[in-house]
């Protein structure tokens, strides 16, 4: 298997920490993470998971906050790498 470019490789302690903030986030904010992670809008998110668009705006902030992430391409991009959002992607969807 060829090694992945250096800016997608997981750099050392990344995938650890992100398991641990992971385990730290609110299960209510989970469901919302994993549709993230998949690259959804806010109002895709929210249809998917009966919401409003503003609690999704606001749960999204909670997230990039919680991950100490500046976007929510650099959070998805750092699950991708991590290999946590293929994880999440089987996660049954929760009730908020």
């Amino acid at each position: 298997m060829p090694t992945p470019p250096q800016h997608l490789r997981v750099k050392d302690g990344e995938e650890t920490e992100l398991l641990k903030a992971f385990d730290r986030l609110p299960p209510r904010l989970r469901p919302v993470l994993s549709e993230l992670a998949q690259g959804k809008s806010n109002r895709s998110i929210a249809q998917t998971l009966k919401l409003s668009e503003a609690s999704v705006r606001t749960y999204v902030s909670q997230i990039l906050a919680h991950f100490q992430c500046s976007s929510r391409s650099e959070i998805a991009v750092r699950l991708w790498r991590s290999g946590l959002a293929s994880d999440m992607k089987n996660m049954e969807t929760e009730d908020l």
